[in-house]
């Protein structure tokens, strides 16, 4: 198997890693790969449609950007800045010891990488039925994540009607609903909590002329169907059944470390961040975590704060770890 060596490898090509590798390039590092099984750059943020009102803030311009238009303006800057990226590319395997991983694309086939120093910015999932430990029933089709959703409204504006229900009322909730209204009328929110977790004014700035229909304290979520989704039926402080075609599981993130488990990296099994004394290490042997790997989730303009910041702890165990008498052209302009 092909084994390619590089100085600094970043798995994913979001706004966290996008920071990283953008700060690290300027400092005068050039031997910079960027891994991203996405077809292309920008994350979760270029799956968003231009569809309804824009949702990435730009805090340093006072701009609201549509998903797509965020994406590719850190497309722009990476490629302005030289910086390779290989989209389309998995990471199976990751070894700590050896600071290798083992990747397969649909360009380049199996290989394996090595490197001086690896930064992890894989951003966060949203829990699944089963971690969430309140949805119960079948496992019929057409109960979706929100990624699936995004995948479909990017595809096609034109959706079939159908009765979609959003469980939760996180941000993400609510700009989904609006997006989706678009398309085929505002969806029902079903929520765990007695509150909107969704501030005020963001819900006004989704919804300005009235609010989704919300139904809050729901304890429990019983799903009905067999081959498709039918139905649910809620238990709340009065039981209710509801008819359903889709239902989308929204929000509720937590760190995606799927590849650190399975490098027997220890983690909070509740929060799925990686422990202190475990990450102090891993940054000792040049691996880092940066964006919404540590466990805060956030929008693109912090997680891009984020690698920004992560690479300036990069830089010094670089420049630390280098061999005496070894140079290093940096620019710290």
């Amino acid at each position: 198997m092909n084994v390619i060596q590089k100085q600094i490898v970043i798995i994913g090509a979001g706004p966290s890693g996008a920071g990283a590798a953008l700060r690290l390039s300027r400092a005068g590092y050039r031997d910079i790969l960027i891994l991203d099984r996405f077809d292309r750059i920008g994350g979760i943020a270029g799956k968003y449609c231009h569809l309804g009102r824009p949702t990435f803030v730009r805090w340093s311009t006072g701009r609201i950007l549509h998903g797509p238009e965020y994406a590719d303006r850190l497309a722009r800057k990476l490629t302005r800045a030289g910086i390779e990226t290989r989209l389309e590319t998995t990471v199976l395997r990751f070894l700590p010891e050896e600071k290798e991983l083992q990747v397969v694309s649909a360009r380049e086939g199996a290989y394996r990488v090595r490197a001086d120093t690896v930064l992890f910015a894989c951003g966060a999932r949203e829990r699944t039925r089963v971690e969430r430990g309140w949805i119960f029933g079948q496992r019929p089709a057409r109960v979706y994540h929100t990624l699936h959703l995004l995948e479909l409204m990017s595809h096609s504006t034109e959706i079939p009607p159908a009765r979609f229900h959003l469980l939760g009322s996180e941000e993400i909730a609510y700009s989904l609903a609006e997006k989706l209204g678009h398309v085929n009328g505002a969806p029902l929110l079903i929520d765990h909590e007695e509150s909107p977790g969704c501030s005020l004014f963001s819900r006004l700035y989704f919804f300005r002329k009235g609010q989704p229909r919300r139904i809050p304290a729901v304890r429990e979520i019983r799903i009905q169907g067999q081959q498709g989704m039918e139905g649910i039926v809620l238990k709340n402080a009065s039981s209710e059944s509801i008819p359903a075609d889709n239902l989308i599981l929204t929000g509720n993130l937590i760190p995606n470390t799927e590849l650190l488990a399975t490098a027997s990296i220890p983690f909070s099994a509740e929060t799925r961040q990686i422990l202190p004394e475990a990450l102090k290490k891993l940054q000792g042997q040049g691996i880092f975590i940066t964006g919404n790997m540590q466990g805060s989730t956030s929008g693109g303009e912090r997680a891009y704060l984020s690698g920004f910041m992560t690479a300036a702890r990069i830089m010094n165990y670089l420049k630390s770890n280098r061999e005496p008498g070894q140079s290093v052209d940096l620019d710290q302009g």
